[in-house]
């Protein structure tokens, strides 16, 4: 049942047993639903905070209200820009007590360097969480080409993959 905070709902309580037997009705009691004043938590992020990430990363946070979770939004900033400008690059709508958000970071028209990931939890009464905030280094280095090497042999073949030398 769906109840409303600051409105007073009147019960009355009966018994039915396996038979199907209702007893006698309770008296009347009335019930007043407090207003949802506890924020919401957001408890970790993954990858951990000064991780080194490659592009277009799966970003995950776990976020707990005390009734009904609404919405994560999840934010980044350029460390070195000059600017203190966050940009929202994915909001997604909850309607659970807890949720394990995953997000993929789209990274494709930034530059390598720092950002600051956040991520901020509002529960359905509007109430906003602190802000989680974690800092990773962008890293959009392709690794280098591998070496494979081949031996066959009597049946089998045998691979050898080693690292690229540089020059």
């Amino acid at each position: 049942i769906a109840v409303e905070a600051g409105k007073t709902y009147i019960y009355k309580v009966a018994a039915i047993d396996i038979a199907g037997n209702v007893g006698e009705c309770s008296e009347e009691f009335y019930v007043t639903v407090a207003e949802d004043k506890e924020v919401p938590v957001i408890t970790g992020m993954s990858p951990a905070d000064g991780e080194t990430v490659g592009p277009n990363v799966l970003i995950k946070a776990l976020a707990m209200d005390n009734v009904q979770l609404a919405e994560i939004r999840f934010e980044y900033l350029a460390v070195n820009s000059g600017q203190e400008i966050w940009t929202t690059f994915e909001q997604i709508t909850v309607s659970d007590r807890s949720c394990l958000a995953e997000v993929v970071w789209d990274t494709t028209e930034l530059t390598e360097g720092d950002y600051r990931i956040r991520a901020i939890a509002k529960d359905e009464a509007g109430n906003a969480g602190e802000i989680y905030e974690v800092k990773y280094t962008l890293d959009m280095t392709a690794p280098a080409i591998p070496v494979l090497t081949a031996q066959t042999g009597h049946f089998q073949i045998l691979l050898d993959v080693s690292k690229a030398t540089e020059e």
